[in-house]
């Protein structure tokens, strides 16, 4: 199950995960897993500095470069990163958190920092971030359930 909230500075996604947290973990991190649930025009070094590329094409048929950098990581429990896509001024940012629970892992994906964007832009980006990383976080939530190791 897949809870979304939105706020006017944020979005929450909270998701229930049937697999072990290291598992989640190495879905989120390693390159190779993450095209798997993303998609392979995602770039991601998973260390303290490390970069965050994905290019994709809007509505409009444009070619968008989001970038960011991982500003804090903690394994296999918190992976922050700042988040921008090439025309905007202010980076945000977006924090994935794993909980682990028995035989499930809750993970938390909070992309915060829209107060940099004018009220006229910002409702805007965040419903369509907040559709977007839905997407992403049910790919993801489904392919750890079903991925051995």
């Amino acid at each position: 199950m897949i809870d979304i909230t939105t706020g006017i500075d944020r979005i929450v996604i909270c998701a229930e995960i049937e697999a072990p947290r290291d598992r989640v973990w190495r879905a989120l991190t390693e390159e190779g897993r993450i095209a798997e649930w993303w998609g392979s025009y995602v770039s991601l070094d998973a260390r303290l500095g490390g970069r965050l590329t994905e290019r994709w094409t809007d509505a409009d048929g444009r070619e968008v470069v989001t970038s960011g950098e991982v500003v804090r990581l903690i394994a296999p429990r918190t992976l922050e990163l700042t988040w921008a896509d090439g025309d905007w001024d202010e980076p945000t940012r977006v924090l994935f958190r794993l909980e682990e629970a028995t035989a499930t892992t809750r993970l938390t994906l909070e992309h915060l920092g829209w107060e940099a964007f004018p009220s006229s832009a910002r409702e805007e980006l965040i419903r369509a971030h907040a559709s977007g990383w839905s997407q992403h976080m049910a790919n993801l939530v489904a392919y750890s359930a079903r991925t051995l190791c």
